[in-house]
Formats: C-alpha cells, structure tokens, sequence
C-alpha cells in the first residue's frame, strides 16, 4: 500500500503534490471541523444553556416551595370558606387576566379547573400571592409552561377546598 501511494506521488506534477498537500493540510481539516467539531461545540453550548436554564427553574421552583410553606403556615387558623367560581372570576377581572383564560370551570366534586394561555408569569404570580391565603381553596396540581414570548405562559391548576 505504502509503495502504491509513493509511486502515485511521484507520477504526479510538482504543483499536482502541492495542490493534494495543501487538500490534506487545510481543506480536509477545515471540512472536519465545518462538518463534525462545530456541530458538537453548539450541541454542548445549547445543553449548558438547557442546564442553566433547569437550575434557574429549580431554584424559582424551592423558594416558591419554601414561600408556599411560611403563607400556609400563616394562614393555619384562619377559617376561609371557598370563594366558589364567581369569586375566583372577580378576582381575575380585578387582577386584569380574566381575558387570558381559557377555562375556569367545575370538575367532578368540588374541584375547580383553571387554565390560562399567554398570561404575563410576573402578573399570573402577583394574582396568586394576593388570592391564595382567602380563597379558601389548595392548589392540587398545577402545570406552568413556557410561552412563545419571553415573560408569557401557559398555566393551568386544580383547586380543591382547603380543610
């Protein structure tokens, strides 16, 4: 093999070997890195960011958690009744997000199905501080999900009576 190649080589033109050499030095190097080396560095970059982004998630999600803790401890012994549909309605019309939802309804029992699309997260978070110590109800399961826009986003919860 080695033979072939050096009496291929030596059958080729002067310039013939320097255009084959600079082939092998920069274009096939260029082309594995255009080809192979940069898809993997932005595949690695958008999984640090993915990651970062997790980490920010997660550490919004126990401060919520531990802030969650104190209003209900705070609230222990404050006897709310439900504030039932229409209550729940005035609240979000006086908060201003009663135009971003998409379903406020009642679901087997007394559970209470509420879901928002394209809702501003800071507004949806300020009328869930406000309103959930005296609405009398717990949130049983809860879905946030990012929006198209940056600071938007879908959301949906089941409340069920406190007590």
């Amino acid at each position: 093999m080695g033979e072939r190649l050096i009496f291929f080589l030596l059958g080729l033109t002067r310039r013939e070997r320097l255009l084959l050499a600079a082939l092998a030095l920069v274009v096939f190097p260029v082309a594995v890195w255009i080809g192979i080396l940069q898809p993997l560095i932005e595949r690695r970059d958008a999984a640090r960011t993915e990651l970062a982004d997790a980490l920010v998630l997660r550490q919004w999600v126990l401060e919520g958690a531990e802030t969650a803790a104190r209003l209900r401890q705070a609230g222990q012994g404050v006897d709310t009744r439900p504030i039932g549909i229409a209550g729940l309605e005035n609240t979000l019309i006086a908060a201003g997000l009663r135009e971003h939802v998409t379903d406020l309804s009642r679901r087997g029992g007394d559970v209470i199905e509420l879901r928002f699309e394209d809702v501003p997260f800071v507004a949806l978070g300020e009328w869930l501080g406000d309103v959930s110590l005296g609405w009398g109800y717990d949130i049983s399961l809860f879905r946030v999900e990012r929006g198209a826009e940056p600071g938007v986003v879908a959301a949906s919860f089941n409340l069920v009576p406190r007590g």
